[in-house]
């Protein structure tokens, strides 16, 4: 794989941090993450050539850059904004192209019209067919709600839901019916269940409830949130690349005591008119390797779940 591909997912990650607004709470690097995983799946399973899955993997990357400028129209900013960062690392115009339409048939209601825009399509919607379907969806509900301030009950919830199972989507590639289809269809007779249960219960709310709903609710200070999280967020960043300069030098000066150690100093103790040189070696010694230790441990990450 191209070499550039960590230097892209550096870029996404690095963009979705500074500009993605924490409301996005299923449109952002996560998603991100699993979409460029399942088109690797995906490329391997219907064996495409080498060059083309980088392509995909890129348009996986960016697909959802978009996000960082507008909600609707987001996938031309996508290819936008691949397109002018492909092209400052030198990508060929062929290869920007490409990705570019790998992007733009992202679109919702888009038809694909090869193996490649398949491929890229399925991945997108590749949560259909997991078993954390319920709570993926609970994400996108909850982003709709904060980004496009519209909210849906349970009830609509569900039947949105099911029409798009039904009517908005299917996968398109061999290798995607195989790996989701009978995981989308779990999840369809999932919210089929969830509707058939609100209907029994009577709780099916008329337009009238929730309009005062939505004209009820109390405003909360997003944006300052939203702010303060960011800035904690760099602060955090910044300080973690102190840390790794500081482990960094630590460990490279005690290698070069060490290593310059074992190769003239320890020789020479081995003469008994150098025996008082053995001590502090050791201690010399015990102190390089300490040192490393805590180093590494300082850059170890602490990765939560």
């Amino acid at each position: 794989m191209n070499p550039a591909l960590s230097k892209i997912e550096n870029y996404v990650f690095n963009l979705f941090k500074d500009n993605l607004s924490l409301d996005f709470t299923y449109h952002n690097f996560m998603h991100t993450v699993k979409v460029v995983e399942a088109i690797k799946i995906l490329c391997t399973n219907e064996q495409i050539l080498v060059e083309t899955q980088e392509q995909l993997i890129v348009a996986g990357w960016f697909h959802d850059t978009g996000y960082t400028k507008t909600v609707q129209g987001h996938e031309d900013e996508s290819a936008k904004i691949a397109s002018e960062y492909l092209k400052s690392i030198n990508f060929s115009e062929d290869f920007i192209a490409n990705v570019v339409a790998y992007i733009l048939s992202t679109k919702i209601n888009y038809t694909p019209r090869n193996i490649e825009e398949s491929i890229i399509k399925d991945a997108d919607n590749y949560h259909l067919g997991q078993e954390e379907y319920p709570k993926i969806s609970e994400l996108l509900r909850d982003e709709i709600a904060k980004v496009c301030e519209k909210e849906f009950s349970d009830y609509e919830w569900n039947l949105e839901n099911r029409n798009f199972f039904l009517n908005v989507h299917h996968f398109y590639t061999d290798s995607a019916k195989d790996l989701w289809q009978k995981g989308k269809e779990n999840n369809l007779i999932y919210t089929q269940n969830k509707i058939k249960e609100i209907e029994l219960i009577g709780d099916v709310p008329n337009k009238f409830e929730l309009k005062k709903k939505k004209n009820d609710k109390m405003q909360q200070p997003d944006r300052g949130v939203d702010t303060l999280f960011r800035v904690t967020l760099n602060n955090h960043t910044r300080l973690s690349d102190i840390a790794d300069s500081k482990a960094n030098i630590l460990l490279s000066v005690n290698a070069i005591v060490i290593s310059i150690a074992l190769s003239t100093l320890i020789p020479k103790l081995a003469t008994p008119k150098n025996e008082y040189l053995l001590l502090p070696s050791i201690v010399m010694l015990f102190s390089s390797v300490v040192s490393i230790v805590f180093a590494i441990l300082a850059t170890k990450p602490n990765v939560t779940y």
